[in-house]
């Protein structure tokens, strides 16, 4: 498992989405159908974000999946709050 990857699944644990579906596998894995045609866009690793049948462009950086998620950004680590 990459760094990246590692990242990605640290992100997706961390977000409260209680209907969520993760579904991994290597590049050309055809089980289960959801991955079926999904590619990592030339990168180490990419993430699909789909709502509704219809999925977003494909995220390749850990950093983005907060947004890809559509949550807001989490405080920095060490960073108190008021």
């Amino acid at each position: 498992r990459s760094d990246t990857a590692a990242g990605m699944l640290r992100e997706l644990r961390a977000a409260y989405l209680p209907n969520k579906v993760v579904a991994a596998g290597q590049e050309g894995t055809e089980e289960p159908a959801l991955l079926s045609g999904r590619t990592a866009q030339g990168a180490d690793v990419a993430l699909y974000v789909c709502r509704n049948f219809t999925c977003q462009r494909p995220v390749t950086d850990a950093a983005a999946v907060t947004l890809a998620l559509g949550l807001p950004e989490r405080a920095p680590e060490g960073f108190e709050g008021l």
